[in-house]
């Protein structure tokens, strides 16, 4: 299911669009983020919001608003549901230079 994560509408609506095909959701997997020529410290908070924070906060209170409107699921697990947040390999890039 395709959505652009920091539009709220098109969360709501792929979280809809999940929960009726699957009846419901026990897990998310947050690994939104988007590559920006701007370095770390030279980028804007409106580029920062909207890529790398916007989209993973959306999609976890999606997901966690399902999760308590379920309830747990014995059958499945003692919680409720999971919510997994991935980075992405520019942890491993240092600014100023080789290591």
């Amino acid at each position: 299911m395709k959505a652009d994560v920091s539009d709220e509408d098109e969360v709501k609506a792929m979280f809809a669009r999940a929960i009726d095909h699957f009846g419901t959701l026990h897990i998310a997997v947050n690994k939104a983020g988007l590559q920006r020529d701007a370095a770390f410290h030279q980028m804007t908070l409106e580029q920062w919001n909207t890529v790398n924070l916007t989209g993973q906060f959306l999609c976890a209170r999606a997901a966690v608003r399902e999760f308590g409107r379920r309830g747990v699921d014995s059958p499945v697990s003692v919680a409720a549901g999971k919510l997994l947040f991935m980075s992405s390999v520019h942890q491993e890039i240092r600014l100023g230079g080789p290591r």
